[in-house]
């Protein structure tokens, strides 16, 4: 029987599981000290933490969601490396 190997994503890139968790490992290295803690508060003050009125264009909320995603995403791996987890596809 031909086992397939696990693989592993969180972001829609399947990657290995030693990849998956190298990748939250430096996201958490780069993120745990007190400096980092405050790039990622600013990062999320200005993209989740931000309401947008109804006249926004859609080309700009489109763009505004992809910076939403990506500060989300690097805060899911940042927790994923402190809970041991990783997201099977």
């Amino acid at each position: 029987m031909n086992k397939r190997k696990k693989q592993y994503n969180v972001d829609s890139v399947v990657r290995t599981e030693d990849n998956e968790k190298q990748l939250n490992a430096l996201v958490h290295s780069t993120f745990k000290t007190a400096s980092g803690k405050k790039v990622l508060s600013y990062l999320k003050s200005i993209t989740v933490n931000t309401a947008h009125g109804v006249g926004v264009d859609p080309t700009s909320l489109m763009h505004i969601e992809g910076q939403r995603w990506i500060v989300g995403l690097l805060e899911q791996r940042f927790n994923d490396h402190l809970d041991g987890k990783l997201h099977e596809e």
